[in-house]
């Protein structure tokens, strides 16, 4: 996942998420990349494979109101850096066609 001045804003975004609450989650390698030092400064996220964030809410947080709503727009707003992230490196799988069964 690294690559130029990406990596170090891929670094900060995800800095920025957990500060808010998120946890980076996401299919990641059980050990560090081939050639990647241990004491890289990025070791963390250059370990997932695929990368996702989220947050838990517990039902106090008013998920049976209104304020659900407010949540999850809250939540993509949040999130975006990351989505535009990946997006402007094409980094998300393309959709297929219906019925269209593509190796992996």
């Amino acid at each position: 996942m690294e690559g130029g001045g990406g990596a170090a804003e891929l670094a900060a975004i995800a800095g920025r998420l957990e500060e808010q609450g998120f946890t980076l989650g996401g299919d990641r390698l059980k050990s560090r990349p081939r050639g990647v030092p241990a004491d890289h400064p990025r070791l963390g996220l250059l370990r997932h494979r695929k990368i996702d964030a989220g947050r838990r809410h517990g039902p106090d947080a008013g998920l049976h109101t209104a304020r659900a709503g407010e949540l999850v727009r809250e939540t993509w707003q949040l999130v975006r850096p990351l989505l535009d992230w990946v997006a402007a490196r094409e980094l998300t799988p393309q959709p297929r066609e219906r019925g269209v069964d593509v190796p992996s």
